[in-house]
């Protein structure tokens, strides 16, 4: 068997071992051979794995220039290095590499902030002129003084995913421009400045599927409108995060193909959906609300006309029982949901677990706001579909489940027929009576060992405030 896998040709094992995501199954990977060491070390790096062994593979003269500048960097080994690292990089960070560079400098003594712009300047004019990128983080303000005019064409040729600031020099961003109109995805944080690179970069681009704008000024939105309008009709993915409410999310009236919405706002009842209440998307199968919400009678009149092709919808900030039977008439071909159901709105869950058959997955809240969680365990064992597959409950404080309750509904579950297995996620800020040890416990004693193959409980602790 090891002489036919050996004897793989190179772009199948390159296919294969690039399937590896973890690390102590990559490192057993170059312990084979040679042919998968060179394989493995080249996918390894894609991300920058040890900054001082990145800083080895400097050339002799930008070594040459640091030191006539008092910048001494080590080596990690006297040897020479088997590869050179720097052309396998395909991810970079503008923000990662400074914050190594000073940390570097700082564990030798060097403060100056001339050595670390100079060392910061080096090693990325040796990964720009050496690697061909396909990430590339540059949110930051202030990019490296490099000449523009001396990137390699290849250096964002196979460019797919850039964020970026609005902010930053216009001189960079052009120069991607002209080097890359392939990037697939982009994540922009809009400043009150939006340079004419940020529009040019986003206007050139062929075959944008993802974007995300994250931005605190309603005017640097409007500005930007005009270039991403561009993409309407091939952008996949919109993602909008912001503090404000704003009346610009009208244009995406003209998005028709989008196929999942995330708007993230710290504003509730988004009066701007009055308008897009009335839109249809006919390719739309995700939308998620996260900290705001439109109006109910808004969003039930949105999912009259386009519930039925939803396949995730999370609405998890806001609980309204009109909304909720809505989700029940309209949106049956859910597989994932997340919302609220207040006290007394049982059978409204009930409704919806009867209603959506496809549905796999459920994320509910449960304390003395909401609706009981042992009603909860109750309906889902009674009327969840045959394709249910996980249950997250979200707890202000846990100590109102116990693990008795816990115990009945995976024995409830076990009971079902046909038996299939159940992913229980429990959501919690505070540490109640229930622990990691004690629900273990509940879990290894739901049934015998043939029983507990369907069993998975995750356990983990919410900090931040609901």
């Amino acid at each position: 068997m090891s002489q036919i896998i050996t004897k793989f040709p190179i772009d199948i094992l390159y296919d294969i071992i690039e399937q590896v995501d973890d690390g102590a199954s990559l490192f057993s990977c170059l312990l084979v051979n040679r042919s998968w060491c060179k394989i493995t070390v080249r996918l390894w790096w894609k991300t920058i794995q040890n900054f001082n062994t990145l800083v080895a593979c400097l050339p002799s003269e930008s070594i040459a220039t640091l030191r006539s500048n008092l910048v001494l960097v080590s080596t990690p080994t006297p040897k020479p290095l088997l590869f050179n690292y720097a052309t396998f990089v395909k991810f970079l960070s503008f923000t990662d590499i400074k914050d190594k560079v000073r940390g570097l400098l700082l564990n030798q003594n060097v403060t100056a902030s001339c050595a670390r712009k100079l060392l910061t300047l080096e090693v990325l004019v040796m990964l720009l002129g050496q690697s061909t990128l396909k990430k590339l983080n540059a949110n930051t303000k202030c990019i490296p003084s490099i000449e523009y005019t001396t990137y390699p064409r290849d250096c964002f040729r196979d460019l797919t995913e850039i964020s970026c600031r609005s902010d930053i020099c216009s001189d960079f961003l052009d120069q991607v421009s002209q080097l890359c109109q392939t990037i697939r995805s982009m994540d922009v944080k809009l400043e009150l400045k939006v340079s004419d690179g940020i529009k040019k970069l986003i206007s050139v681009q062929k075959n944008l599927k993802f974007f995300r704008i994250v931005f605190l000024h309603r005017e640097s939105l409007e500005e930007l409108i005009p270039s991403l309008t561009k993409h309407s009709s091939t952008l996949i993915k919109l993602e909008i995060d912001t503090f404000q409410i704003t009346k610009s999310l009208l244009f995406l009236a003209d998005f028709l193909n989008l196929q999942e919405l995330v708007l993230q706002y710290y504003c509730d009842y988004l009066e701007d959906f009055k308008t897009l209440q009335h839109v249809t998307f006919p390719k739309l199968k995700s939308l998620k609300f996260k900290r705001g919400v439109p109006k109910y009678e808004y969003l039930i009149n949105f999912l009259e006309l386009n519930g039925k092709r939803l396949e995730t919808l999370d609405i998890d900030c806001y609980g309204h029982n009109s909304l909720n039977l809505a989700i029940a008439n309209f949106c049956q071909n859910l597989r994932s949901l997340s919302t609220i159901f207040m006290k007394e709105e049982g059978i409204t869950l009930k409704s919806i677990l009867v209603n959506c058959q496809n549905l796999q997955s459920v994320h509910l809240r449960s304390n003395d706001r909401y609706l009981d969680v042992s009603e909860i365990f109750e309906i889902v064992v009674k009327h969840s579909s045959k394709t249910f597959t996980e249950l997250k409950l979200d707890f202000g404080i846990v100590s109102e489940l116990s693990p008795k309750e816990l115990d009945i509904f995976f024995s409830n579950w076990m009971n079902r027929v046909p038996r299939n297995p159940i992913s229980f996620i429990i959501v919690i800020r505070y540490f109640g009576d229930i622990t990691k040890e004690n629900m273990k416990n509940v879990a290894d004693g739901s049934g015998d060992d043939s029983e507990d193959e369907h069993l998975y409980v995750t356990f983990y602790r919410r900090t931040t405030r609901l």
